[in-house]
């Protein structure tokens, strides 16, 4: 195997497995905005990471953790997603600024696009290290998240710590969209965690079923963009977003197909 296509193709996996119960999990929360929010905060990570010299993760992990806090805290009079959406654009603003005065002159493409191709044999552990604290946090809280996620109240009777569950959802999410930063950039990698739940939901899956077939899209989507930003030299995260769409399309209009079939 060609050694440019190692390390992407080899992230492909744990990659998969983070997003397809992290991305599914957001989108039944009605929370995918956070995804949005994280990434679109990495441009401020960058941006602190220049100046300080601090590795770009360490501080896309402590970005990502207070916008966690800030979403479980923020003040009840207005509304989660507006008090995101004035941070999220507070925290691109400072990034530009703090960018454009430090005036490196360095090419930021890395940042907006992100770079498969610079993913080295750290990358790969520390998304497996990742991948082994999302499962034990599964193993540990999976039915009160989804007693949360469908039926909140009832969760809050069965004495489920409701507003803890939900803060370590959060940050694990958090976590796991800022070290996507670095493979598919700031602009796309709200669509790879929102995109594989889209199609999936027309089937009427268990929310296990869900999950499996999430990371299926994923890691599918992301094997296609890799081959073809090999073969025709282009960027390779808006081919993987493209087939993610092309994908969900193909549910969508498949089950449709099958529902007006059944129907005649």
């Amino acid at each position: 195997m060609s050694e440019i296509l190692l390390y992407p193709l080899l992230l492909s996996i744990p990659l998969a497995v983070l997003i397809g119960p992290v991305g599914s999990i957001l989108v039944w929360r009605r929370s995918s905005f956070l995804a949005d929010v994280v990434s679109h905060m990495g441009i401020l990570a960058f941006a602190i990471s220049e100046l300080t010299q601090v590795p770009i993760l360490v501080v896309s992990v402590c970005v990502s953790t207070l916008i966690a806090v800030m979403l479980e805290w923020a003040p009840s009079f207005i509304p989660k997603d507006a008090w995101l959406a004035g941070v999220s654009s507070l925290g691109i603003s400072i990034g530009l600024l703090l960018l454009s005065s430090n005036g490196s002159g360095h090419s930021f493409d890395h940042v907006f696009w992100g770079d498969m191709f610079a993913l080295t044999q750290n990358d790969i552990i520390v998304f497996a290290i990742a991948t082994g604290f999302l499962g034990m946090h599964l193993i540990v809280f999976w039915k009160s998240l989804v007693l949360i996620m469908f039926h909140e109240e009832l969760a809050v009777l069965d004495g489920v710590p409701v507003r803890f569950v939900k803060f370590v959802n959060n940050v694990i999410a958090g976590i796991v969209i800022a070290l996507s930063l670095k493979v598919m950039g700031v602009l796309l990698t709200g669509a790879l965690f929102v995109l594989p739940s889209i199609g999936l939901r027309f089937l009427n899956l268990t929310p296990e079923r869900h999950i499996i077939g999430a990371m299926v899209f994923v890691l599918a989507s992301f094997v296609f963009g890799v081959i073809v930003s090999v073969q025709t030299d282009a960027i390779a995260a808006p081919w993987v977003i493209f087939a993610l769409t092309v994908l969900n399309f193909a549910v969508i209009f498949l089950k449709k197909g099958i529902d007006k079939g059944a129907e005649k």
